[in-house]
């Protein structure tokens, strides 16, 4: 285990925590791994009402991805395509409902994660999207996944425009289920959860059907990795990643640009 996912259980909720935040909890291979370990077993357990996954520090719900650790080589790549692929598809076969508790900084990996909740509950000051684009990678993975839930268009302007999302951009995309101020977001959030907790068959209704829809995903992620694979070798996307990873001011953000990728 990583030492960087904290799970607790309560009646029919189990929340799963990010906890990471020196990193505004970018994820390694090995956290998404056993997020997708968690997640397989917790989806298909019978008397659950809800999984709800937030992230620990003030600074945001996920970062994405950790760019130095797939930024080491093709090898440790591949592990980390490999790790979301299993998340996205953990969660989409999932047949128990799962919250987003959405705060600052919500990017890559983390906001496709949101992307495949059935509630999304967002601060209002939340920074949702996928940059990649700045490290001159289209996103391919990210894609497939909201492929599942946006028209082709939109999913391309998302990950080709590299611009972040308000709380009422997301929203209006349906992205975001509910905004929450951000004063007080997680007494709020805990409110909305419990709501939500006492209308579980509404819940779990809205969530029967997807697990049969995961084939797709499957079939898209294999291609999508081959995809991203191919464009890391590019000469660009080296000399991208490097800029990225030199000593800058603030080296606290270092590796939570915004994958994955």
């Amino acid at each position: 285990m990583t030492g960087h996912l904290l799970l607790a259980e309560e009646g029919g909720l189990v929340r799963l925590t990010l906890d990471r935040p020196a990193k505004v909890n970018a994820m390694t291979a090995a956290m998404m791994e056993e997020m997708a370990e968690r997640l397989g077993a917790l989806g298909q357990r019978a008397g659950l009402d809800l999984i709800a996954i937030a992230g620990c520090g003030p600074r945001g719900f996920c970062g994405g991805a950790d760019v130095r650790e797939f930024a080491a080589d093709e090898a440790a790549l591949r592990r980390q395509l490999l790790a979301f692929s299993a998340l996205m598809l953990a969660l989409e076969r999932s047949a128990v409902p799962v919250a987003v508790l959405a705060h600052g900084r919500t990017l890559g990996a983390g906001a496709a994660m949101a992307a495949l909740a059935d509630l999304v509950l967002a601060s209002e000051d939340i920074s949702f999207g996928w940059p990649e684009i700045h490290l001159g990678l289209f996103p391919a993975v990210v894609a497939a996944v909201l492929r599942r839930r946006l028209p082709e268009a939109l999913v391309h302007s998302l990950t080709l425009g590299g611009r972040l999302l308000s709380a009422a951009e997301a929203q209006a995309m349906g992205l975001v289920t509910e905004i929450l101020p951000a004063r007080g977001f997680a007494a709020r959030a805990e409110e909305r959860l419990a709501f939500h907790l006492a209308r579980a068959p509404a819940l779990a209704a809205a969530r029967a059907g997807r697990p049969e829809a995961a084939a797709l995903l499957e079939r898209d992620l294999a291609a999508a990795r081959a995809l991203l694979l191919r464009q890391y070798a590019a000469p660009g996307v080296q000399l991208l990643l490097r800029r990225f990873l030199a000593p800058r001011p603030s080296p606290q953000d270092e590796g939570t640009q915004g994958g994955h990728a």
